[in-house]
């Protein structure tokens, strides 16, 4: 029997060049692209490269959110001379296609032999399921190629009905696209806010009509595991991957240390590294003047927190988050602790440091132990009594974990990749 291959249709290689790679995406609200998860696999560094006045230019984008299961990934342009999109013209349409409807695909095929204007397939949703019955794509039979991939599936009105992923090699006028819907679902749980386009303005005009305005919504994703630092037309050039140590995420600083995350250099609700910060109960997202029993608003008994009930992840956004127990437990046993009197000057493995401040916790509506003792949540649950979440917990005379009651107010630092 003749072997039937499903691929994914991210182009690689680029400009003959195996560290580079490059698929599709589209534009949502607030510098927010989409594209498929195995684009952004293994990327050190992304552009995005869209025409802005008839002139191609990029911008640097980090990835903030990704499905690997479903293939979806959410990424965020934040290079500083980027300055919008503007009003995107479609919705986002979650509800499920019919079969035989209209369908066409814009995106960026195999630039390296068919350049870098977009290019415009159409036909019809063939089928509700994708490759083995999948229930997570739409079969179409748009035709779809390497580059391809995270592209934009348009509904004939130009609403966003899917995101093209993935082709059979045996077939003709057979490609697949992940329903709409799993990338709500990525954003409602990993993102803090909900960049969705929801307004469409395009319907009544002719495909012509509506492929002139959505090509300037469809961008060329540029994907390298070295750093990229330049892109013109046709034309990318990469060198080696600085060893950055600082920097920023979403407005708020972060050090390497040489562990599996980095840290944010300051608790959340202070400015400097020194300061107390806010204080939370372990899955509420907002500081309180008394913390207690009774007002404790968060019951349930997971494991580990959702990112909606994440102090960090709610009040920084993009990739922030609370670290989990064991890496609180990472940070403890892999880094050397320097008490100062008022916390600990934390000094990882690569001779990186953040201090953590002695900030003392919250219980009732009195602060205990501030300058000489600190608390910080994790996002682990105590697993043998869920009344109790862990913590780090230090003091003059060592560095350990442990599990407090869930309601009293702990300071958080955060964590982001």
């Amino acid at each position: 029997m003749k072997r039937i291959f499903i691929v994914l249709l991210a182009f690689l290689p680029f400009i003959a060049s195996a560290d580079i790679w490059t698929g599709t995406g589209f534009a949502l609200n607030s510098g927010y692209v989409v594209t498929n998860h195995h684009v952004v696999d293994g990327a050190n560094t992304l552009l995005v490269s869209m025409v802005r006045n008839d002139v191609r230019k990029s911008y640097v984008a980090e990835v903030v959110a990704t499905d690997a299961i479903n293939d979806v990934a959410v990424i965020k342009i934040t290079d500083k001379n980027f300055k919008g999109f503007g009003a995107i013209p479609y919705r986002v349409r979650t509800s499920l296609a019919e079969v035989g409807e209209d369908c066409f695909v814009l995106g960026y095929p195999m630039v390296q032999h068919m350049g870098t204007e977009v290019k415009l397939t159409n036909g019809i949703v063939s089928s509700r399921s994708g490759y083995q019955g999948d229930k997570s794509t739409y079969q179409i039979t748009a035709p779809i190629q390497h580059g391809n991939s995270g592209g934009p599936l348009f509904d004939a009105q130009g609403n966003v009905i899917g995101i093209t992923s993935s082709g059979i090699t045996e077939a003709q006028n057979v490609g697949y696209a992940i329903k709409t819907s799993f990338l709500r679902n990525l954003i409602e749980s990993e993102l803090s806010v909900n960049p969705m386009p929801s307004n469409n303005t395009i319907a009544n005009l002719n495909l012509a009509g509506k492929v002139k305005i959505l090509k300037n919504f469809v961008f060329i994703i540029l994907a390298s595991d070295e750093y990229s630092y330049e892109y013109t037309e046709g034309t990318a050039t990469t060198s080696p991957r600085p060893s950055a140590t600082k920097g920023t995420h979403n407005g708020h600083e972060w050090v390497d240390l040489g562990l599996s995350v980095k840290w944010a250099t300051c608790n959340v609700g202070a400015s400097t590294p020194e300061g107390y910060g806010n204080y939370y109960a372990w899955g509420e997202t907002s500081p309180k003047s008394s913390y207690t029993s009774s007002n404790y608003t968060y019951s349930s008994n997971l494991t580990t927190l959702p990112l909606n009930r994440d102090a960090v992840a709610v009040n920084w956004g993009g990739s922030w988050r609370m670290p989990t127990k064991a890496e609180q437990d990472e940070l403890r046993e892999k880094c050397k602790w320097t008490w100062t009197g008022r916390g600990y000057t934390v000094t990882g493995p690569n001779g990186n440091s953040i201090f953590l401040p002695a900030a003392g916790y919250r219980s009732n509506s009195d602060l205990y132990y501030a300058g000489s003792n600190g608390c910080y949540w994790s996002s682990s649950l105590n697993t043998s009594s869920s009344d109790y979440a862990y913590g780090l917990s230090f003091g003059s005379d060592g560095v350990g974990w442990d599990y407090g009651d869930r309601f009293c107010g702990l300071s958080v630092r955060g964590v982001c990749p």
